[in-house]
């Protein structure tokens, strides 16, 4: 089960996919978009003015996205992770 959850700004939305999500193959399917910041837990992207805050425990935030977009990604993501 995949929940998209408004977040705090006007495009702003959470994808809470109730698993743990392998970084490495958020980072596959954002390739074009740079890499701000990673951690061990954390992945952080940014292109133009949307940005990509992507969670191990299975959390991503999608700032700055319309809502059709956001949904087009996890549609992508649903078979990857």
């Amino acid at each position: 089960m995949i929940r998209i959850v408004k977040y705090c700004g006007e495009n702003d939305y959470s994808v809470n996919f109730y698993k743990k999500i392998d970084l490495n193959k958020v980072r596959e399917i954002f390739k074009d978009f740079n890499e701000l910041e990673r951690t061990d837990e954390t992945l952080e992207l940014y292109k133009d003015n949307k940005k990509i805050v992507a969670f191990a425990y299975g959390e991503i935030l999608f700032l700055n996205f319309p809502i059709e977009e956001v949904e087009e990604y996890v549609k992508a993501m649903e078979k990857l992770l």
